[in-house]
């Protein structure tokens, strides 16, 4: 499986499992992450992927790693007005 097909699966995962539209800007920062984590742990993307699907905790490390959190807007009186 080439690397785009590997990326592919980890965006079809994420989506899948919380409704979140990957885009462009996510899939380099899933990408950052999957090499950071492959050279810490020496596991190849295709193992990241096996892991990220048997266990949750590993899935919740991905998605955090790829997700925004920003929540300032709601927080900030003038985007109400």
């Amino acid at each position: 499986m080439s690397e785009v097909e590997i990326l592919q699966s980890f965006k079809s995962l994420i989506e899948n499992h919380c409704g979140m539209m990957i885009t462009d800007v996510h899939l380099s920062q899933m990408q950052k992450y999957l090499t950071e984590t492959s050279e810490k742990t020496g596991l190849s993307y295709a193992e990241l992927y096996t892991s990220a699907t048997k266990d949750p905790t590993q899935l919740i490390k991905l998605i955090n790693a790829v997700v925004v959190n920003e929540t300032y807007f709601f927080r900030e009186e003038k985007q109400f007005a």
